[in-house]
C-alpha cells in the first residue's frame, strides 16, 4: 500500500512555467533525431547540457555513429523506492505525407505544438503530430508530483 502522508514542496506546481515548457519542447523537436539511421547524439548532448545546467550529473553513452543514450540520476533519501522515467529520443522518419507545418519545426499554433515527436513516447507516429500545451503542462505537473513523493 502506498503511503500518501507526504507533502508537496512549497510552490512546486505554482512554479511550473508554461512558456519554459513550450520553449523546451520546441527546441527538442527541432533537433532531428530520425531512426533509421539512428541520430540521437545531438539530442542527447542537448539534454545532457540542460540537465547539467540544472545541477544534475548526466552520463552520456555514445556508440555506433550518431547513436547515444543518456542517464541522469537524482539521488533520493533512500527511504522510499526508486523511480525511473524512461523515454526514447529517436523519431521515425517524417515520410512523404503532407505536413501542416514542417515536421521538425516545433510550430506553436492555436495552443498546440506541431512536429515529429511532439505527441510521442511511442503514442503516435501520425503525420501532423501535435500536443495541446495544456495537456503538456499537466503531464509535467504529474511527473513533478510523482518525483517529489519518491524523493521525500
Amino acid at each position: 500500500m502506498i503511503n500518501r502522508n507526504w507533502s508537496i514542496p512549497d510552490n512546486l506546481l505554482a512554479n511550473v512555467n508554461e512558456a519554459s515548457i513550450v520553449d523546451l519542447l520546441q527546441k527538442l523537436i527541432r533537433i532531428e533525431s530520425t531512426n533509421p539511421p539512428g541520430n540521437e547524439r545531438d539530442l542527447a548532448n542537448f539534454l545532457a547540457d540542460f540537465f547539467a545546467k540544472a545541477g544534475l550529473e548526466p552520463e552520456l553513452f555514445e556508440y555506433e555513429g550518431k547513436r547515444a543514450n543518456l542517464i541522469t540520476r537524482i539521488k533520493g533519501s533512500g527511504k522510499k523506492p526508486g523511480l525511473i522515467f524512461s523515454a526514447h529520443m529517436d523519431t521515425v522518419p517524417a515520410g512523404e505525407v503532407a505536413w501542416k507545418f514542417p515536421p521538425f519545426s516545433g510550430t506553436l499554433d492555436d495552443g498546440k505544438i506541431y512536429g515529429r515527436g511532439a505527441a510521442d513516447t511511442s503514442m503516435t507516429h501520425q503525420p501532423n503530430e501535435n500536443v495541446e500545451v495544456s495537456r503538456l503542462v499537466q503531464a509535467v505537473k504529474i511527473y513533478l508530483l510523482i518525483a517529489s513523493w519518491c524523493l521525500a
